[in-house]
């Protein structure tokens, strides 16, 4: 079974210690309601998002598998 991205995103801001989606919203320099959404998966994240988060989680982005 697959782990959907907002699992993955939400595992990558709790190992780096990030406690909430506010506060790695700041450290992304984005809006809170859009990472929650991410998070949350309530919304896709758009490729340049994807992209941000995996510079600032130190992981790889794999298109298609929307690996984060």
């Amino acid at each position: 079974m697959s782990i959907g991205i907002g699992k993955r995103l939400q595992a990558k801001r709790i190992a780096m210690g990030l406690t909430s989606a506010a506060e790695a919203s700041r450290r992304f320099g984005g809006v809170e309601s859009t990472y929650r959404a991410h998070e949350n998966e309530g919304r896709t994240p758009k490729h340049d998002d994807l992209i941000s988060y995996a510079a600032a989680y130190h992981c790889s982005v794999e298109i298609g598998r929307a690996h984060v």
